[in-house]
């Protein structure tokens, strides 16, 4: 008989989520991890980073300044997370390859970091790019298969990426409110003559969409 394969889930340190979300604080306690539902654009953006930051360093850090021309771009990104974060602890990850972009969100998450996304969510022909936001990666959806060397030695693949995404609803007791399949591409015909990949991306609330992704970055755990 052909053994099943297995699925599991892996989520960021420092992270609970038997209520709503919450992050360990430095004084010991945890405190309830803000998702501000349902924001647009930069506020989105602004919020995932400051979740990515209380997350790493137990602190909440005040809102990144407003910018009327939509989500930040990764310099700004990259400036603001600057003080808040141990020297080099932000690296950038290509997304133009999306099994190597899973192995990498899963080798972060293990190591109790952390990965922000910037996705462009496509309109209905995915020729038109409706907006843009940055979103946190809190975890990563694996498989486990027989590597055919005895039930002691499984292949580890990366399925999906598991996002808290601050412009959809929250989810009770759940840590992450959408999740993005990894290697789940949009029928071809609805490709657009780009390079990237266009993927589905589903709320826990059952909405479907379709995206690019354009810029990771991973974010790697403060020393004391």
């Amino acid at each position: 008989m052909t053994p099943r394969p297995q699925r599991i889930q892996r989520f960021a340190a420092g992270l609970r989520f038997d209520t709503v979300a919450h992050y360990h604080c430095v004084n010991g306690r945890w405190r309830a991890l803000p998702l501000g539902n349902l924001l647009q654009g930069e506020l989105a953006s602004s919020l995932a980073a400051q979740q990515a930051v209380a997350l790493l360093t137990g602190r909440w850090p005040h809102a990144m300044r407003g910018n009327a021309d939509g989500p930040p771009e990764a310099r700004a990104l990259l400036q603001w997370l600057s003080p808040h974060l141990s020297p080099n602890a932000t690296t950038s990850i290509a997304t133009t390859n999306v099994v190597t972009l899973g192995s990498a969100a899963a080798q972060v998450i293990e190591n109790d970091g952390l990965m922000l996304l910037q996705m462009a969510m496509l309109g209905p022909t995915a020729r038109e790019v409706h907006t843009c936001r940055w979103v946190l990666i809190v975890g990563v959806e694996q498989e486990l298969e027989s590597g055919g060397h005895g039930p002691d030695a499984p292949t580890v693949c990366t399925r999906a990426l598991l996002v808290r995404d601050s412009a959809m609803d929250d989810q009770w007791a759940c840590a992450h409110n959408a999740r993005l399949g990894i290697g789940t591409h949009a029928p071809r015909e609805d490709l657009p003559r780009k390079r990237r990949e266009t993927l589905v991306y589903r709320s826990m609330d059952g909405g479907l969409h379709k995206v690019q992704l354009l810029t990771a970055l991973s974010l790697r755990p403060c020393g004391p």
